[in-house]
């Protein structure tokens, strides 16, 4: 059976576009996913004959075992490729690995970050001026030395689709600029460019055996404000000889400064003052309905040819027919939930159109473009002249409607409530820090207790942040409670009750560390990162375990903060070493029987395997995941960061007496030159399993904290999932999605 691997791809566009194209050449299609929710919408991806799951799809050993064991299965693996750009090099490595066909993968590695192209280009004419700030760096100092050279262009070295991409004009605006893409991925250094003045083009190439052909040049239309949004594509672009000329010989000199022999890739350019400057290049053909427009321009089907290349087959690039092309893509100028889409078969009645697609589903939210993905449709017409072919698909877009709900009914604004246990919000840093996020987004908040509800009168006496001080009102229930507590009794679970009739909450506890090990293993995908865990009943379970593990944990199945979690090490002779906290004793086979009766009946404990996280110096840590649901309603890492044990006790928790690391320099002390492989992978990680957990329960979770450690191996195993994790010194961080997410929720109940 042959078969293609695709390392990713999303649900719309080239990518998605290829694995149709792939079934069409008569090849059985595999896809490595990294998005749990493709698995819950299986039936939609009729052109994947083979889904499999993982969590990290940079994980190259991971990858090669997979494919390995489908080529035992009887597939003859003839390919393995990727069109999205975290994975394209990382799919050409495994293809070389796998004896298949051998791509430039350095060159695709170094377009699959700007700051890395960038570098390598620096000393041909096309690169414009270029800086890089550095994390830890001072802002103002930086916009100081910088000034000069504005308007400037800000970028995430690894975001594409004009994601974080940001246009400075004054020294403001970069200070400003520099502080939210700081704030927004503290991780990675921020590009900034000379903005280029001028008309922008894109460059469709590809490349085979060193021969590299220029597939297609089209003209863009970008919206001129602070993003850089392409609304309009023009084919072929109406460029002089000269031009042109100029054109092939820059983008062969990029190609070749590269390294580009085998592969494709798509450039971007601007043509200023008669000379063309590089804004951008991207290890793949470009997205959303590129495709298609070459398509119906030339009769060449790139994606079919990028497919070919992948086979080891000579690319058939002669052309075909010849026609004028425009697309035209839309967007919409306020927020809102989207109720239907209205006009669409209207738009394809106009003659000349060829094609027609809208992108959101009912109920998406929709929202002034930010970056390409909020384009919510296109319209490609075609035509015997470029005007006539830009004429006919902006009438037909016209006919599209995006009918939006607002968010809110009227002026009426959702209020928002805090459950806390303590009385007083003035101790409780987080309830500052919702308060003030609520006022940045003109949010009405307040703070209460359970002893503060009144039921049946529907009221609450709440705490309101005004001027700085907290005032106490009479206030009618919220419509969305941040529930920060559980229930300690009958009356407050009663309470508890009442108040969900009435308010949307947040979140829900995730139960017992046993109730959470148990949903793990029963949701399977996940199974093998958790600890085998037992219910502690007698000493004769603590026992068997040794016959397998020399070291044990015994925790609280209800505890938290590192708090109750006792180390056990078998010794020679029948004696054990006993840790808890920082009290270390030695026992014999019958005190430690002993022990143990009296610890179980004290409390309810599971127990489990022992794993070894050390630091090269010897202290124990593990990583917190903090991961958060953000106005969007999707999930985000909030903070991911190591916790060293710092006082000789074996567990790492901060409010034990850990401490809390830097991540990036942490990776690079322990993990050298794979740093940015381990930190990508906790990345995926981190939200692949947060997906994956949340639909094993039947209500929601707006954040949650997970502790993993990784052993000797670099095997990762999952230690804890907590479902209000600290953020001590961080609640502002929490608080910038928490208020947005409650609000989403709000939104959506309406």
């Amino acid at each position: 059976m042959q078969t293609i691997v695709f390392i990713g791809c999303y649900k719309s566009g080239t990518s998605r576009e290829a694995l149709r194209i792939a079934n069409e050449m008569g090849y059985f299609t595999v896809l490595f996913t990294d998005r749990t929710k493709y698995l819950e919408q299986r039936e939609e991806f009729y052109d994947v004959h083979q889904m499999i799951y993982k969590a990290d799809l940079l994980n190259k050993e991971s990858l090669l075992q997979h494919i390995q064991e489908l080529m035992i299965q009887g597939k003859q693996v003839k390919a393995c490729l990727s069109l999205i750009d975290p994975f394209v090099s990382m799919a050409a490595t495994l293809s070389e690995e796998l004896g298949l066909v051998s791509l430039s993968k350095d060159a695709l590695y170094k377009m699959e970050n700007k700051t890395r192209f960038r570098k390598e280009l620096n000393e041909l004419p096309c690169t414009p001026f270029f800086t890089i700030f550095e994390q830890g760096n001072s802002i103002e100092q930086f916009t100081k030395r910088i000034k000069e050279y504005l308007p400037l262009v800000l970028k995430l070295p690894e975001s594409n689709g004009s994601k974080d991409v940001l246009l400075a004009k004054n020294s403001s605006e970069l200070t400003k600029g520099l502080t939210y893409l700081n704030k927004r991925n503290g991780k990675f250094p921020i590009l900034i460019e000379e903005y280029i003045e001028g008309p922008q083009y894109l460059v469709e190439v590809l490349a085979y055996k060193s021969k590299v052909t220029i597939v297609a040049v089209l003209e863009q239309e970008i919206i001129p404000k602070k993003r850089f949004i392409v609304t309009g594509y023009h084919f072929p672009a109406q460029l002089s000889s000269n031009y042109y000329t100029d054109l092939e010989d820059v983008v062969f000199n990029i190609v070749s400064k590269l390294g580009l022999t085998n592969g494709s890739c798509h450039l971007e350019l601007r043509l200023s003052k008669g000379i063309w400057k590089l804004i951008e290049i991207n290890p793949r053909i470009s997205g959303g309905a590129m495709n298609q427009i070459i398509l119906h321009g030339t009769g060449i089907n790139l994606i079919r040819e990028t497919i070919k290349l992948n086979l080891g087959l000579e690319p058939s690039l002669e052309k075909i027919i010849s026609q004028y092309v425009y697309t035209h893509y839309v967007t919409v100028e306020k927020s809102g939930i989207l109720q239907k889409v209205t006009g669409k078969n209207r738009a394809k009645g106009h003659s000349g159109v060829q094609e027609v697609f809208i992108k959101p589903k009912k109920g998406s939210i929709l929202t002034p473009p930010l970056s390409m993905g909020d384009r919510y449709a296109y319209i490609l017409a075609t035509s015997t002249t470029q005007e006539n072919a830009k004429e006919i698909a902006i009438n037909a877009a016209k006919e599209i409607q995006f009918v939006l709900r607002p968010f809110f009914k009227g002026e009426s604004k959702p209020v928002i409530g805090m459950l806390y246990s303590r009385k007083d919000p003035s101790i409780v840093k987080k309830a500052f820090a919702y308060a003030t996020v609520a006022k940045m987004e003109n949010i009405d908040f307040y703070y209460f207790t359970y002893g503060s509800v009144d039921v049946e009168k529907g009221k609450i006496y709440g705490w309101v942040h005004e001027k700085g001080n907290w005032i106490l009102e009479q206030r009618d229930f919220p419509d969305v409670i941040i529930n920060n507590s559980s229930p300690k009794n009958r009356n407050q679970s009663y309470i508890k009750k009442k108040l969900k009739e009435k308010c949307i909450f947040t979140s829900s506890p995730v139960g017992t560390k046993m109730k959470v090990y148990k949903k793990i293993v029963s949701g399977k995908i996940f199974s093998d990162f958790v600890l085998p865990s037992r219910i502690l009943k007698n000493s004769n379970e603590v026992l068997s375990f040794f016959k397998t593990n020399k070291r044990l944990v015994i925790k609280p199945i209800s505890g938290s903060r590192g708090r109750g979690i006792v180390f056990v090490e078998k010794l020679p002779n029948d004696r054990f070493r006993v840790m808890n906290g920082r009290d270390v004793i030695t026992l014999s086979m019958e005190d430690f029987i002993s022990y143990i009766e009296v610890l179980i009946a004290s409390s309810s404990y599971l127990v489990q395997r022992y794993i070894e996280c050390k630091t090269k110096a010897g202290l124990p840590y593990d990583f917190r995941l903090h991961v958060q649901k953000n106005r969007l309603g999707e999930w985000e890492n909030t903070l991911i960061y190591p916790r060293i044990s710092g006082n000789n006790k074996l567990v790492s928790n901060v409010s034990s007496g850990g401490y809390r690391g830097e991540l990036i320099p942490f990776l690079k002390e322990e993990f050298g030159n794979q740093y940015v492989n381990m930190q990508r992978y906790l990345e995926y990680f981190s939200l692949s399993f947060t997906k994956h957990f949340e639909s094993l329960y039947e209500n929601d979770f707006d954040e949650l904290g997970i502790d993993i450690g990784i052993d000797e191996n670099d095997k990762l195993w999952i230690y804890e999932v907590n479902w209000r994790p600290g953020s001590k010194h961080r609640e502002f961080e929490v608080a910038k999605k928490l208020i947005p997410y409650a609000v989403f929720l709000a939104n959506n109940d309406k």
